[in-house]
């Protein structure tokens, strides 16, 4: 019995990985009542308005400590938002199994 090669479909999965992650700190944000200014102001101006509103647009990638930085001026536990975001991945994996698996 012959295996067939299983390709990952990477970018799609880089992709989406990144869409959730702004999506969830976007929420979170808004849920707060947060403009993007304020956010930025909040973590110090590390972060400037423009680049926020990129992670939450997924044109930009967070880089980890950009990622703690933030949740912690929302008031959030880094840990817990990033299950969210692991939960959200692995919905959207199981759902998307046959086109991110290509034999």
């Amino acid at each position: 019995m012959s295996r067939g090669v299983i390709v990952r479909n990477d970018e799609l999965l880089d992709k989406e990985f990144n869409r959730i992650v702004g999506d969830v700190l976007k929420t979170k944000r808004e849920r707060k009542g947060y403009s993007l200014q304020e956010l930025s102001n909040k973590i110090g101006n590390k972060v400037s308005r423009q680049t926020l509103s990129k992670y939450e647009n997924n044109t930009s990638n967070v880089r980890h400590g950009t990622f703690i930085a933030i949740c912690e001026a929302l008031g959030e536990y880094p840990p817990d938002v990033f299950e969210e975001i692991s939960l959200k991945y692995m919905r959207f994996v199981e759902n998307n199994k046959n086109e991110i698996l290509k034999k």
